[in-house]
């Protein structure tokens, strides 16, 4: 089998996206499968845009790039709001894959765009900045989930990482028959990187999150969670880890917070993924209070760790928690109860840190790989008898 690998995003492993495709290949070639890797700066000439015209620009130059090369390989796999073009442009051959790591689709439900509007505007600096570009931002959600749809229903398999994702697509018309459900792991080396961790807390509570620091994924709730955990334990910490993305410097971070927060934030804009489970260490418990999810790595290394993580109930969440662990979207009240509850009871804390050790060890990209080769594997063979059937 000969598969190739593409993806809309710069081929850096510490980012979420190009992280799947990355680590996917990876495993594939310790497989024995061939597998092409190719990012913008691979297929599109000149200077990289961002935004709506760069996003055309990454179409038009996966569409060519297909048309002349896409025969060559036996599975191609691309983002699922990319190639909004007919089947019929491309050599019918190949298996086509479009891949969703975050589902344009979920932004077509108003109750999580509603949700993500009322907690961005709390800050009145974004909300005016929202207030003038709306818009535009309409334009660009029409567009973006127009090329999701066409892209699609276009597809031979649509790859999704959670069951959310899976019942969005079906709402929008998708077949079912096309739809897989396959979630994201770690690799076996380093899922032992946080096998070797020492399993010992901190004298005080220690809360972690891993992931970029924005609205998406909750920015505007980690003051009033850390406010009630710091007024019953003064030296709790919170430690924020891997936030780069929206905001640039550790200071626009701390403005999220109260003034006397503040000396109990630790933020860590970036970090060498192999020191991780050191940055975790000592940990007590992680939050993950994000809207809309593919499949969240962050909260698979938490649980990695041997740290049981509390979240909101939203898409790409229910994957990877069970519902224990979970609250609405949006609600700080149940989130901290679920918090106390742990915090202050160790005896239940240390079982559910065995659970989260054991929990991850499912999420292996050794298992995911072999299931996804299976599945293309088999729609190959169906492809090329139904092609034979009709000579």
């Amino acid at each position: 089998m000969k598969v190739l690998l593409t993806t809309p995003y710069p081929l850096e492993r510490d980012l979420g996206a190009a992280k799947v495709t990355l680590e996917f290949h990876d495993e594939l070639e310790r497989r024995g499968v061939f597998s092409r890797v190719m990012g913008p700066a691979d297929l599109v000439r000149g200077p990289l845009l961002s935004g709506h015209s760069g996003r055309i620009r990454f179409q038009q130059a996966l569409k060519a790039f297909l048309q002349s090369e896409a025969a060559n390989y036996d599975v191609v796999e691309y983002d699922h709001g990319y190639l909004p073009f007919p089947r019929t442009d491309f050599p019918s051959t190949s298996l086509f894959v479009a891949r969703s790591v975050l589902l344009t689709q979920h932004l077509n439900d108003l109750n999580l765009l509603n949700d993500l509007n009322l907690h961005i505007s709390k800050s009145l600096r974004f909300a005016v900045s929202g207030f003038l570009k709306k818009p535009w931002k309409a334009y660009t959600l029409r567009a973006l989930l127009r090329n999701a749809d066409i892209t699609v229903k276009e597809a031979d398999i649509v790859n999704v990482p959670n069951w959310q994702d899976h019942r969005a697509l079906v709402d929008r018309g998708v077949s079912l028959e096309k739809i897989v459900v396959l979630p994201y792991g770690m690799s076996t080396a380093r899922m032992q990187l946080f096998e070797q961790m020492q399993d010992k807390l901190d004298p005080s509570p220690t809360i972690v999150f891993v992931g970029t620091f924005d609205f998406r994924k909750g920015a505007v709730h980690f003051n009033q969670l850390m406010k009630a955990i710091v007024e019953r334990w003064p030296s709790a910490q919170l430690r924020l880890l891997g936030t780069r993305g929206l905001f640039g410097t550790p200071g626009q971070i701390l403005e999220f917070f109260h003034p006397a927060l503040r000396p109990n934030v630790e933020v860590i804009m970036k970090y060498d993924p192999t020191d991780l489970p050191r940055l975790l260490s000592g940990a007590w418990l992680g939050i993950f209070p994000s809207y809309y999810e593919g499949f969240p790595f962050g909260v698979l290394e938490m649980l990695s760790a041997g740290i049981p993580v509390i979240a909101f109930d939203a898409p790409g969440l229910s994957m990877v928690l069970e519902e224990r662990f979970l609250v609405g979207p949006g609600d700080e009240k149940a989130a901290i109860q679920k918090m106390f509850h742990l915090l202050e009871n160790p005896e239940i804390l240390i079982t559910e840190r065995q659970w989260a050790r054991n929990h991850a060890r499912q999420f292996t990209w050794q298992k995911i790989a072999q299931q996804t080769i299976e599945i293309y594997d088999k729609a190959i063979h169906e492809k090329e008898r139904s092609r034979v059937t009709a000579i």
